[in-house]
């Protein structure tokens, strides 16, 4: 067969037009394979607020939606699960700091089998996380993840304390009263220093080691101490012949940190976060009468757990 220039012409055109359409077709596939998932994933907990000390249960799902029966080497258990991450994000000089809670662990028979799950079968799991008493405070996030593919949910749950005196036999506990809206604790008292006077003059000291006592102690637990918390101002109430002043911020590890607070009211504009504050209060043995010649003059450093920004 003869073929025209016309003729060839007519059916290199038909061709590139064919590889074209392929190529399109090829480039189009590589794309929905890109965006599609092959996994849903959902999470059910109880409720949405926890104190520490409880425990929190959360069942999270894993669903096939690839369209096909999705095959794979595992147990001989309903390993078919969803791995679970519970954690909260927060800055720290600018650097971003992830805290991740413990689950329970999961236990699986050891052995190797075939499987199989088919499109629109799911797997779920409940997990539980114990919230230790040194817990970060706040919002917390989740990520399900199986295989290669994942998904955050973000504000799952929230970490919160309350407002609490916690008062135990292991401390003596000021007269002076911390308080915020309708709350109040009164802070742990420590002995610094006493001077005794006798007609008027100095005749006997003592000393103490404050909140060191406390700072150096192993066995000290801050869970141990009165928390207030606020999302407002603070403000302190002091009896008659009594004085404060000095106010010191710790962070939770009994570090001081650079913070220049001359007043309670000033404490509300510290930093979402948890803080122990410190604070020298003066007792004046003669209690307001200033013609009494002999008395004590006794300085303590008071100490509370102060929580800014979770609310109840």
């Amino acid at each position: 067969m003869i073929m025209t220039p016309g003729t060839i012409m007519k059916r290199t055109l038909l061709i590139l037009l064919v590889i074209m359409l392929f190529l399109s077709v090829l480039s189009g596939c590589a794309g929905e394979g890109a965006d599609r998932s092959d996994f849903d994933f959902s999470y059910a907990v109880e409720k949405a607020e926890y104190t520490r000390g409880e425990t929190v249960h959360i069942t999270a799902t894993v669903k096939n939606i690839s369209g096909w029966t999705y095959r794979y080497t595992g147990c001989s258990g309903e390993d078919f699960i969803p791995s679970i991450e519970l954690y909260s994000h927060s800055q720290t000089n600018g650097d971003e700091q992830k805290y991740v809670l413990a689950c329970d662990p999961v236990v699986f028979p050891t052995d190797e089998v075939y499987k199989k799950v088919k499109n629109g079968e799911s797997g779920s799991y409940a997990y539980s996380f114990l919230i230790p008493e040194d817990a970060k405070l706040g919002e917390y996030s989740v990520t399900l993840s199986w295989g290669e593919e994942s998904q955050t949910f973000s504000g799952v749950l929230k970490i919160a304390e309350l407002t609490a005196q916690n008062e135990t036999d292991k401390y003596a506990y000021s007269s002076v009263t911390v308080r915020s809206d309708s709350h109040s604790i009164r802070p742990i008292q420590c002995f610094f220093y006493t001077t005794q006077y006798e007609n008027g003059e100095p005749v006997l000291e003592g000393d103490g080691d404050g909140v060191y006592r406390i700072f150096s102690d192993p066995k000290t637990d801050i869970s141990d101490f009165p928390v207030l918390v606020t999302d407002g101002a603070v403000a302190v109430s002091v009896p008659a012949g009594s004085s404060f002043w000095g106010i010191h911020v710790y962070d939770t590890a009994f570090q001081e940190l650079p913070y220049s607070i001359r007043s309670f009211e000033e404490l509300s504009g510290l930093p979402e976060g948890e803080y122990l504050i410190v604070f020298s209060e003066e007792i004046d043995g003669r209690g307001g009468d200033p013609q009494i010649q002999s008395y004590w003059m006794t300085v303590h450093e008071d100490l509370f757990r102060l929580v800014i920004g979770h609310s109840e």
